[in-house]
């Protein structure tokens, strides 16, 4: 049987989008976007609540005084290029990190607990969504914080004022 034109274009267009699809970065929801886009200010900022996977996460409307330990991950070239949830493009040599709840645009201090190496990063995107890490941290603060072989860490996180 002879494909029309219309059947293998509708077939190309679905394919792209499954392709995609599997390719799009869960922290980039729209919802999170669009609500992104309108916080300039991390310090006092409007909360929100998103879903990613069926679970909420409501978002801090200030960073004041946060103080937390956990294990932070990192993220690169996959996501390189690509937008994040503040609307800038991901730049893995850029000291930046997601977060699932601090304000965006955020400068927090990040302190590898292992070996007591300290980076400031920018709160430009929202995750990890998987297993219980607190940040992920792009290339270029993994690279400083010494962790990029072990691929986590544990770390403790704090406003950055100044």
């Amino acid at each position: 049987m002879k494909k029309s034109g219309t059947t293998r274009l509708i077939f190309s267009i679905c394919f792209l989008l499954i392709i995609g699809l599997t390719n799009m970065r869960v922290s980039l929801a729209d919802a999170d976007r669009n609500s992104a886009n309108k916080q300039n200010e991390a310090k006092k900022s409007k909360s929100y609540t998103y879903k990613v996977r069926g679970e909420a996460y409501t978002t801090l409307s200030s960073s004041e005084n946060y103080d937390e330990e956990g294990l932070a991950s990192w993220y690169g070239k996959p996501f390189h290029g690509r937008k994040t949830a503040n609307g800038e493009i991901f730049d893995m040599h850029t000291m930046t990190a997601a977060h699932k709840t601090l304000p965006l645009g955020t400068k927090v201090k990040v302190t590898n607990l292992k070996n007591n190496i300290e980076v400031i990063v920018k709160i430009n995107d929202r995750g990890p969504f998987h297993g219980d890490r607190l940040i992920d941290l792009s290339y270029a603060a993994a690279e400083k914080l010494d962790f990029v072989d072990s691929g986590i860490t544990k770390v403790r996180i704090t406003t950055y004022t100044k």
